[in-house]
């Protein structure tokens, strides 16, 4: 690749043109160059489609995109498509794929990348988490809760103690979960998350009416995030859909697993809508 559009790609990456990106990247992986140079472009062109996200197919591309990449040996280049193809994976719900491609990641690059450990293994007890497995999640999650803390990454210590909250209540673990909520503060920008995590240990430890009160709360303050995790959204009101099911309140049930749908045909992530259609569809059953 030459020096010349090598410049002119990095000036778009940098201001976030990614239509001139995908457009750019094209050019360059028709051209008879170095595989390297197919495979950055590829790469680009793979991230490009990812932050353009206008429907289901941009993220099939970008992945598509980036497991081309992955397959030329490059070894800087090789660290960053398979941590950020794990992270797209863990992201638009194909969780046992993502964390796979991030925990091999961890064990080929991250020695040599100890900035982005933290972030991987918090992918991958997300990952754990909404695979039902709330023990391993757990584990994942007190990794990247010390590489933060060592890090001194004081939002990302409170939202790696939150999905912490979460996970234990999740596996049963009522008493560890109470108090490390006790310890995450009150307010700044990771209330949202905490108010979640609080949600899901009052429901777990059976106080339905404070659980439905503070998942309310909740919702109000996720729809206020500016970078919104539909997800979860989407298992907030799944959970406040049950309380309220629990609580004999059919209405206010069926409103709130409405949202939950809603909330991702909106954010067109496919495998997860799905996921959250076999929850309600389950509950239904059994309602029956």
């Amino acid at each position: 690749m030459s020096t010349t559009l090598l410049e002119q790609l990095n000036r778009l990456t940098e201001a976030h043109a990614w239509e001139s990106v995908v457009n750019l990247t094209r050019e360059i992986r028709a051209m008879d160059g170095p595989a390297v140079d197919r495979a950055t472009a590829s790469y680009l062109l793979g991230i490009a489609h990812w932050h353009l996200g206008r429907d289901p197919w941009d993220y099939t591309l970008a992945v598509r995109y980036l497991r081309q990449a992955a397959k030329v040996q490059d070894q800087s280049l090789g660290a960053r498509v398979l941590r950020n193809l794990g992270s797209m994976l863990v992201t638009i719900g194909r969780f046992a794929e993502g964390r796979q491609i991030l925990q091999v990641w961890i064990t080929e690059f991250g020695p040599e990348n100890p900035g982005y450990i933290a972030d991987a293994q918090y992918s991958i007890g997300y990952a754990y988490r909404y695979e039902g497995r709330p023990v391993q999640a757990a584990l994942w999650y007190r990794q990247a809760l010390a590489g933060f803390t060592a890090a001194g990454n004081t939002e990302w210590i409170h939202n790696s103690s939150c999905a912490l909250v979460q996970a234990l209540a999740k596996g049963g673990r009522l008493t560890q979960a109470r108090e490390l909520l006790d310890s995450i503060p009150i307010g700044g920008s990771h209330e949202a998350y905490r108010l979640k995590a609080a949600t899901e240990l009052l429901a777990a430890e059976g106080n339905t009416d404070a659980a439905m009160a503070t998942g309310e709360l909740a919702a109000e303050h996720l729809l206020e995030l500016e970078d919104q995790d539909s997800w979860e959204l989407a298992e907030l009101h799944a959970l406040l859909a049950r309380l309220q099911f629990q609580a004999g309140h059919m209405l206010d049930r069926d409103m709130h697993a409405d949202l939950a749908m809603d909330c991702l045909r909106a954010s067109k992530r496919h495998d997860l809508l799905r996921m959250v259609c076999l929850l309600l569809d389950h509950e239904r059953e059994e309602v029956v």
